[in-house]
């Protein structure tokens, strides 16, 4: 039995930084596999934020949305939300 596999990516990001001590990202990425005779097409957007408050203290936040769909199979689709807030003290 012979079992075959081909995936393509792209992804397009894009970084601003506002002042030296605030950065924001967004990104897209587009995926599609194909696993045998199943399809999987999935879509990611992430969009990010820093800021450095001062010296010793920083602060992240990221949101991340995940859109996956299986065209054979769509209970298999699925959607996800991520949100992360993160601080770091340095000294």
């Amino acid at each position: 039995m012979l079992f075959r596999s081909s995936s393509k990516s792209y992804t397009y990001t894009v970084n601003f930084t506002a002042t030296d001590d605030l950065g924001f990202n967004l990104s897209a990425t587009k995926s599609d596999v194909l696993a045998g005779t199943t399809a999987v097409h999935t879509m990611v957007y992430n969009l990010g934020a820093d800021y450095k408050y001062n010296p010793h203290l920083s602060f992240n936040f990221g949101y991340n949305f995940t859109d996956s769909k299986i065209p054979s199979a769509p209970t298999g689709n699925f959607q996800a939300n991520v949100l992360t807030l993160s601080a770091a003290f340095r000294y």
